[in-house]
């Protein structure tokens, strides 16, 4: 790297603090970082913002058309989706084990399938199964077949003494 870059990344940061900052001497990395998602997920609003305004402008749509606000309005009365941000809706799709984004997926899409597999995903207690529950029941298997045996025994003995 070139000393003119190192210094234009150095006044970059010190801007960014500025910003952050203002009248404070000392600013945390927290600080700096929750300010640069804050700006990220504004650019992300803005885009999809644009996104959306392209979009309608291609199909001829008016977005103020009263069908169109009866639509939203049924969809968000039907779900009642929580408004979570991208990143979080993602984490939680991986971690059920279904794919990120799936082809020409938006992020109201993403969330409806987010709740559908929090919906149907299978809630199992922890503390059942796995390699204790089974030593378990081979215990209560064999203390069963122990029983079985005395009483078989038992019944059995008696009969064999009194005769």
């Amino acid at each position: 790297m070139s000393l003119d870059a190192l210094k234009a990344m150095r006044d970059a940061l010190k801007k960014e603090k500025k910003e952050v900052a203002g009248d404070k001497k000392y600013v945390t990395k927290a600080e700096l970082e929750a300010a640069r998602l804050k700006k990220i997920r504004e650019e992300e609003e803005r885009e999809r913002q644009e996104k959306e305004r392209k979009r309608k402008l291609q199909h001829g749509e008016d977005a103020d058309t009263p069908a169109k606000q009866a639509k939203t309005t049924a969809e968000q009365e039907e779900g009642m989706l929580p408004q979570l941000p991208r990143e979080e809706v993602i984490r939680r799709l991986r971690k059920l084990g279904q794919p990120a984004t799936l082809f020409g997926e938006e992020d109201y899409e993403r969330l409806k399938r987010l709740m559908k597999a929090e919906k149907e995903m299978n809630v199992e207690d922890e503390t059942v199964g796995g390699q204790q529950d089974n030593v378990l029941l081979e215990l209560k298997k064999l203390d069963k077949e122990e029983r079985a045996r005395r009483k078989a025994a038992a019944s059995s003995a008696p009969s064999g003494k009194g005769a």
